[in-house]
């Protein structure tokens, strides 16, 4: 059941409860001025961190660390003995300091390693800021860093670090493993986004009405197909009405992958949203008593599990007047990078108990959340993300020698036999062994030839051998859950690869995997397929999720 929404009341209609999530949702603190102020402060007096070898003179202020890490396989564990971590984590000064210890100790105590980023998860809990990205780098133009940070362009010379991911407590993620995937892909995300202005049409000037939550998630009513950056999936009813739509696919929409630079501007179709005829900005969280609707978290993953139906007018926008305010991306898809490296860090205090089953329950996670990314910043037809998480920088497990059959599960495309070397993303969000075909061209016994783009033109996008079903008809592997792992069989290749430097060009000619997000397929639209269940709406709260205000 649905629930009309009167747009230019500017509140939400409260639906029906159901079942309360399984455990309490993680509130995205990216935003927090405590993080801004951490990060400025990292960013400005960073660059006495040296990963080739011992930090410089400490800062006036700074108590000495006695901080130390230790390599537990893929896992780095960093204690503080001293009371490094037992701070306030919402005071900016306090915080700056736990975070620079951590990062002046890991490059100090691993020197060589040189990650993209910092995944941090802890043995305490941090009630607040409780999940957040804290940026260091960006080498991007044309996505919209200039509205959040002192300057477009900023790094530390000589660290690859992009930024710190800050996941808070591991335990939070035991039992619910798609709440720790979608948290990760929130804030990874951040790395790129969520940050742009469009051109408004009428006006001329730069409007952020597709932005929500502190300017860095997208807005309530944008039609940002389920994207782990919050919107939502809206189904225009006609005659101004519009109503969200269920999904069990979270992953990143065109335009977050083109702010990723996975896909070209010419890969993102027509972008929408619902207008808000009160005109809140995106900075507001409250007028007087009333919570600003932009900043709602998406319908599926709140407290409540039913649709909103909303009423107003659509906005319909192209890339183009995204690009009017802020300029193409730059460096584009064709030469962005795609290779990056992640180190994990189990933080603990003095006194925590760090036990052989806590580090293998981190590293599982690491390993899910990888996966996770890279199946949901992958567009069928492009080539995707490789982030590495392993501290050596290798990639584990290789391929059986003979390689994976046409319609064998695989990572990328090196798994994949001679002749079945395009390793293409389904829906569900497995990856199988496929290759190229046209219309007219039949695949063979069991397979048929899809469209990777069902809307787009045939000439426009590629097409592939999925397995065909008893009925002559494409259909997708089975439904794999977000929280399981892939089968062993779905290995990674290149096993003393290095751990890529960010000083290294963008692009490098690196064959990566043509995995699987949560957007178009060649198996979208097939004929009966099945909604999605019931349990997604208990099994993903959202990162960011607060309970109603009214």
């Amino acid at each position: 059941m649905t629930r009309p929404l009167a747009l230019c009341a500017a509140t939400l209609l409260a639906s029906g409860a159901l079942a309360q999530p399984i455990q309490a949702p993680l509130q995205d603190g990216s935003g927090h001025p405590a993080v801004r102020e951490a990060a400025r402060l990292l960013r400005a007096e960073g660059r006495r961190i040296r990963p080739d070898g011992p930090a410089r003179p400490r800062l006036p202020g700074l108590r000495p660390m006695a901080i130390t890490s230790e390599a537990n396989g893929n896992v780095l564990v960093v204690r503080g003995d001293e009371g490094e971590l037992d701070v306030d984590w919402e005071d900016d000064r306090q915080l700056y300091e736990a975070m620079r210890s951590i990062m002046v100790a890991f490059y100090e105590q691993n020197p060589g390693r040189n990650p993209h980023f910092l995944v941090l998860n802890t043995t305490f809990l941090v009630q607040s800021p409780q999940a957040f990205y804290l940026p260091i780098a960006n080498n991007v133009r044309g996505i919209g860093y200039e509205y959040d940070h002192d300057t477009e362009l900023f790094d530390l010379p000589g660290v690859a670090l992009n930024g710190i991911i800050f996941m808070n407590s591991y335990r939070g993620y035991l039992q619910n493993g798609p709440l720790g995937q979608f948290t990760f892909n929130q804030e990874i995300g951040h790395r790129w986004g969520t940050f742009v202005r469009f051109q408004d049409p009428v006006t001329g000037e730069p409007s952020d009405e597709l932005l929500g939550r502190d300017c860095q998630h997208w807005s309530f009513f944008a039609d940002a197909d389920n994207s782990a950056m919050e919107g939502n999936d809206w189904s225009d009813l006609g005659g101004g009405r519009f109503a969200t739509i269920s999904s069990n696919m979270w992953g990143f929409n065109q335009l977050d992958r083109y702010l990723m630079g996975f896909v070209p501007k010419e890969a993102v179709g027509p972008i929408w949203y619902v207008r808000d005829a009160e005109s809140w900005t995106c900075a507001e969280a409250f007028r007087g008593r009333r919570y600003n609707p932009r900043w709602e978290p998406p319908t599926p993953l709140s407290f409540t599990g039913e649709q909103v139906e909303v009423e107003g007018e659509r906005v319909d926008l192209t890339i183009d007047d995204i690009i009017a305010v802020h300029g193409e991306r730059r460096p584009e898809s064709a030469i962005s990078r795609r290779t990056w490296s992640a180190a994990f860090l189990l933080v603990a205090r003095q006194n925590d108990t760090v036990d052989e089953r806590a580090i293998g329950q981190v590293d599982s996670l690491r390993q899910s959340w990888e996966r996770a990314f890279e199946r949901a910043a992958t567009a069928p037809g492009y080539p995707g993300p490789d982030l590495i998480t392993t501290l050596d920088g290798s990639r584990e497990d290789p391929p059986p020698a003979e390689g994976l059959a046409l319609g064998d599960r695989c990572v990328r495309d090196e798994d994949c036999t001679q002749g079945a070397d395009h390793c293409i993303g389904l829906g569900s969000g497995a990856r199988i062994c496929s290759i190229g075909c046209t219309a007219e061209a039949p695949c063979g016994e069991g397979f048929c030839c899809t469209p990777s783009l069902p809307d787009a033109p045939a000439a426009d996008s590629p097409w592939y051998c999925l397995p065909a079903s008893g009925e002559g008809r494409c259909e997708a592997a089975p439904f794999e859950p977000m929280g399981e792992e892939l089968p062993p069989d779905a290995a990674v290749p290149d096993a003393e690869a290095p751990v890529p430097d960010a000083g290294a060009p963008d692009g490098g000619g690196l064959v990566v995997q043509a995995g699987s997000g949560g957007g178009d397929d060649g198996c979208r639209q097939i004929p009966g397929r099945s909604a999605p269940s019931a349990w997604l709406w208990l099994a993903l709260p959202l990162l960011g999720v607060r309970r109603r205000r009214r």
